[in-house]
């Protein structure tokens, strides 16, 4: 499992785990009353901890003027604002049919309220998108290609905040 993959699977699953242990009943009771209980619990809390954003912003940024590279930075946050989650849309744009492509990629990190991500553009096409973190550090470089040259790159550097 890659490092991206890692980052996502422990801010998801941190996040409902902590909803969910504080919701089931602990006064001891036995029977149906503490079955109904916790299955309520059970209830509110996974409804709580949905994937919907309670809401969202972005931001979108260009390489300069004239280039056909944008990059749009949102921002989600849940659980009526217990955390917060950072993605990204890199695109060109291309007049010619089938000429264009994005990539969208989710920006997590180790802490439900991390610092917004800074977007730096190194050259028209190229983008460092630095994610700070608590603990992690790290970079992952994503070049894309086509058939006559380098069509761009996305650098993602996971940076412990100060």
């Amino acid at each position: 499992m890659g490092l991206e993959a890692q980052l996502g699977q422990q801010t998801r699953s941190s996040l409902c785990l902590n909803q969910l242990t504080l919701a089931t009943p602990s006064n001891g009771s036995r029977g149906s009353p503490r079955i109904a209980f916790g299955a309520i619990a059970l209830a509110i809390s996974l409804a709580d901890c949905s994937p919907i954003p309670t809401s969202q912003s972005h931001w979108t940024t260009k390489g300069d003027a004239s280039s056909p590279f944008s990059a749009t930075l949102y921002e989600d946050t849940y659980n009526a604002g217990d955390s917060t989650l950072y993605s990204l849309r890199f695109e060109k744009r291309e007049e010619r049919v089938g000429g264009g492509w994005f990539v969208k990629k989710r920006l997590d990190g180790d802490q439900p309220h991390p610092k917004r991500p800074t977007l730096i553009w190194s050259t028209p096409k190229d983008l460092t998108v630095v994610v700070y973190t608590e603990h992690i550090k790290g970079r992952i470089v994503q070049t894309f290609t086509n058939a006559a040259r380098t069509d761009g790159s996305l650098t993602l550097d996971y940076e412990p905040s100060q």
